[in-house]
């Protein structure tokens, strides 16, 4: 009975070793290149902006969790107070995750092209970081995060 039990045990070891040894190779599809979305968000002082944006992935690894880096160039309208403007905003992003969930990181500029917030200093840099569903055959991509200027974003965009 001693060696049944033992037997039973090295094989259910040496199973448990070869599975894991297996997971480790697995390499997941690369994500698509293009993106477009728009993103609202909220921030301090009541400042609202919608945003529409471009982003382009230079470069990922094809591991069981992906690692991409990509930039992102967008247009936004905000407001604040019933006063308002237009910003460009340009930014690189730093996207982790596997499968269908990532992680995103972005930091950049934004440029003010009028509005009286222009020459405003807190709201030149942008640093967001937040939640991305996004597959990686493509289709729509959902996010939402937190960051400055914004302090809470929502996204919807398309992943070609």
């Amino acid at each position: 009975m001693v060696r049944f039990i033992l037997f039973l045990f090295v094989l259910l070891v040496s199973l448990q070793a070869c599975a894991q040894s297996d997971s480790i190779k697995v390499e997941s599809p690369p994500l698509k290149k293009n993106i477009v979305f728009i993103s609202l968000g909220a921030g301090t002082e009541f400042y609202f902006v919608g945003t529409l944006v471009y982003e382009y992935i230079f470069w990922q690894s094809r591991k069981a969790v992906h690692i991409a880096i990509g930039g992102q160039v967008g247009y936004s309208l905000y407001a604040v107070w019933g006063i308002g403007g237009s910003i460009i905003n340009v930014n690189l992003l730093v996207l982790t995750g596997a499968g269908k969930h990532h992680l995103e990181i972005t930091g950049g500029a934004n440029v003010f092209l009028n509005g009286d917030l222009k020459g405003y200093d807190p709201y030149v840099l942008s640093v967001n970081a937040g939640y991305r569903f996004q597959s990686p055959m493509g289709g729509v991509i959902f996010k939402v995060g937190t960051g400055w200027p914004e302090v809470f974003y929502i996204g919807l965009g398309y992943n070609f």
